[in-house]
């Protein structure tokens, strides 16, 4: 076993890096943008037609229950629940990816005078939250450079293919790994 490294040519046949689930790579020019074309036909023809459901039928859900009193005792549980009910169709449906559904509140609660920003905000962004945020980053940079799978090949070809010696590699690595990363998305 020699410590120069990986064998030449260990790591080419790793596939391009893909962007991720909730990216899409399109150019923008003109023709494609539905801020500059003329009609929105373009832009709706990239949602599946689950997600034109979810945005009709999100939208009509919240306009009706907006106008419908549930309560008198309780002025926004009306508002409270044509909001809760917008949101859970749009996670339902995943009219936009659900990482940015799970933002939503912050904008939606406030808009409609549920609660104020400052007190939506508050519960969503703290300390804990943002600790898992830039964990979960590490981890999508790392999927995204498709390190995971060089230190796969690194620790294989260091340590061999005896089943013993894999196990111990995938400790090794995980045990790396999870003093950068959240231990969940480590294993």
């Amino acid at each position: 076993m020699s410590d120069s490294g990986p064998p030449p040519g260990a790591y080419d046949d790793m596939p391009a890096p893909v962007p991720p689930a909730f990216a899409k790579v399109t150019d923008i020019n003109a023709e494609s943008s539905p801020v500059v074309a003329s009609g929105c036909k373009e832009w709706l023809d990239d949602f599946k037609t689950s997600q034109k459901v979810g945005i009709v039928l999100a939208f009509l859900v919240l306009i009706i229950l907006l106008f419908i009193e549930i309560s008198e005792e309780h002025p926004k549980a009306n508002e409270a629940l044509a909001c809760s009910l917008f949101l859970t169709i749009f996670w339902v449906f995943e009219v936009i990816p659900v990482a940015m559904t799970s933002i939503l509140p912050v904008i939606v609660f406030p808009l409609a005078g549920v609660t104020s920003g400052r007190d939506t905000a508050s519960r969503y962004y703290n300390f804990i939250q943002f600790l898992f945020i830039g964990a979960f980053l590490v981890v999508v940079a790392i999927e995204e450079v498709q390190a995971h799978k060089r230190f796969a090949l690194t620790v294989v070809s260091y340590i061999g293919v005896k089943p013993m010696r894999i196990l111990a590699g995938l400790m090794a690595v995980s045990f790396i790994l999870s003093m950068f990363a959240s231990n969940t998305s480590t294993t």
